[in-house]
């Protein structure tokens, strides 16, 4: 009697049960913890661009500035001076 209670309890629904478990706990745990690397992964390139982008903005803001103490000061000619603001405005 009792061979029969554990051979059925050793089924489907038995010990080998408690295994599914675990396993599909860590697999959820591997997902998560995969969606969240993608996640950070992709906000670290998104960030790494938009300041990059900022970067250069502010370089252009700041050779602009200069070209125009430059000009305001007679240093350049108003030819040169058009045609840097043009290459700088071009970047």
């Amino acid at each position: 009697m009792m061979g029969h209670f554990y051979r059925d309890f050793d089924g489907l629904w038995g010990f080998h049960m408690i295994g599914g478990w675990i396993m599909g706990i860590l697999f959820l745990i591997v997902l998560v913890a995969l969606i969240i690397y993608v996640v950070n992964k992709l906000s670290h390139i998104y960030l790494q661009t938009k300041r990059d982008t900022l970067s250069k903005s502010e370089a252009d803001d700041e050779a602009l500035r200069i070209l125009n103490i430059k000009f305001a000061n007679g240093e350049i000619s108003e030819e040169e001076y058009e045609r840097k603001k043009k290459i700088i405005l071009n970047r």
